[in-house]
Formats: structure tokens, C-alpha cells, sequence
């Protein structure tokens, strides 16, 4: 199984844009499980 990588501006700008449409969407564009923007939300 290949994980995503990604940096930390790159994981910044999910978690903002998760605010405004939502953890499952964010995380459907981003192609990760919708629990792995979440955890990075409360990090």
C-alpha cells in the first residue's frame, strides 16, 4: 500500500480548506481517509 506524502504547507492548506467544505470533502480531494485530515485538524 502507497501512502500520500505530504509537506507542511500542503497539510496546512487541507486542514483550512476542511473548515470551509467539510473534513470528508477535503479529504476526498486530497485522496486520504477523511479520520487522517481530522487527526491533522487537531494537531
Amino acid at each position: 500500500m502507497s501512502g500520500k506524502q505530504f509537506d507542511q504547507q500542503q497539510k496546512a492548506a487541507i486542514v483550512e480548506n476542511a473548515k470551509a467544505i467539510g473534513f470528508k470533502e477535503a479529504s476526498r480531494i486530497a485522496g486520504v481517509h477523511y479520520t487522517t485530515v481530522m487527526i491533522g485538524a487537531v494537531r
